[in-house]
């Protein structure tokens, strides 16, 4: 499949819409799953519209969210 030429736009083949806005975005090294972060951390399985898990801590936002490649 190649990408889009010069000047064209390329659709997207996954879109997720959130409450809140991300501040961060880090995929799994091995699994088909993502996490997003904000005003609450997220994971995301690829394939579903909504996360399959949700952490929260507070009234803190967070910045960066990241899979640690030790425990892969």
């Amino acid at each position: 499949m190649d990408g889009p030429g010069y000047g064209e736009e390329e659709e997207p083949l996954h879109t997720i819409l959130g409450k809140t806005v991300y501040t961060g975005i880090d995929h799994h090294w091995k699994e088909a799953v993502f996490a997003t972060c904000g005003q609450q951390v997220d994971i995301w399985d690829e394939q579903r519209t909504s996360p399959i898990c949700s952490m929260t801590w507070g009234f803190d936002s967070i910045s960066s969210v990241k899979f640690n490649p030790i425990e892969v």
